[in-house]
């Protein structure tokens, strides 16, 4: 970790060295969903969930700067969202929703450069960086919401079976937008972006049914044997009646995946930004200037 570090402050040396410096503060809101098990193309439009922030940018010049921001929203999804042509999603019957927090660091390209005193008021950009989050998936059984991390759903922490899985993982933020200089000072604009993500549980599924129900109940316990695979509610709905045990749709799915673990899961958050720019910053040099360079 401090190899790479020292490589990264040797590569922004130059930056410092050469450009006047000046921060930006500000946020963004828009909307968060998420790429996995439980959309069965694509993301759903109708899981699009509200998401936002705060910001910290620190501009080299008027091409690049770098930012840290921290993001809060929520993803979600669900099988009864996929069409008729899916029915073995729809039978499975699976839901969940997760708060995710992130933290980034993010650096940014302007490409037509950005700077209201050298009237270049517009410019479209790309970001990527990395980014550290966290997760917590549950579902809604009975009118109780049940985080579902603990249950063991797949058989992790039983014997022969994986650990569970960790709830903060790494990501990597990669997008693009556009922003505007509504005066010297104030900026307002619009980026999407992707989060490559290094987990396949954002929705608590991954793998296989354990193969026997009744193994799964006696060792992670009732919910965990009845929530991992919810077909016996989808049953029940078809026919309006209460007798058919979740033991007997059970094994309607244990000759099957229960999800791909070779397709990680993504997320992903777009929206407006307003930021507001300090311009006499002393302790970088800041300030309108034409020594701007790249």
């Amino acid at each position: 970790m401090k190899k790479y570090l020292l490589i990264l402050l040797i590569a922004l040396a130059p930056l410092f060295s050469q450009a006047q410096l000046s921060l930006e503060i500000g946020g963004l809101i828009g909307g968060s969903n998420y790429e996995g098990d439980l959309a069965y193309v694509g993301f759903v439009p109708q899981e699009t969930q509200l998401g936002g922030g705060g910001m910290v940018r620190l501009n080299f010049n008027k091409f690049l700067t770098a930012r840290i921001h921290y993001m809060a929203m929520k993803i979600s999804g669900k099988d009864s969202n996929s069409p008729d042509s899916r029915q073995d999603r729809v039978r499975r019957n699976l839901s969940f929703e997760t708060p995710v927090r992130e933290f980034a660091f993010i650096p940014e390209w302007y490409i037509l450069g950005i700077d209201p005193y050298e009237d270049k008021r517009f410019s479209p950009y790309v970001f990527a960086g990395i980014a550290m989050f966290n997760f917590n998936p549950t579902t809604n059984f009975q009118n109780q919401t049940i985080e579902l991390q603990p249950l063991g759903t797949e058989g992790q922490g039983m014997p022969n079976f994986p650990a569970p899985y960790e709830l903060r993982e790494i990501s990597i933020p990669f997008g693009g937008g556009i922003k505007f200089a509504l005066s010297d000072n104030w900026f307002i604009g619009a980026e999407f972006g992707w989060r490559k993500t290094f987990t396949d549980y954002l929705d608590d599924v991954s793998t296989n049914y354990v193969p026997d129900y009744n193994q799964l109940l006696e060792a992670n316990g009732e919910l965990a044997a009845e929530l991992s695979s919810r077909t016996w509610e989808y049953q029940n709905i078809l026919c309006d009646c209460n007798d058919n045990l979740p033991e007997s749709s059970y094994e309607d799915n244990t000759r099957g995946i229960r999800g791909d673990p070779e397709d990680l899961d993504w997320y992903m958050l777009g929206g407006i930004t307003i930021t507001y720019r300090f311009s006499d910053l002393s302790i970088f040099g800041g300030g309108p200037s034409d020594c701007y360079s790249f």
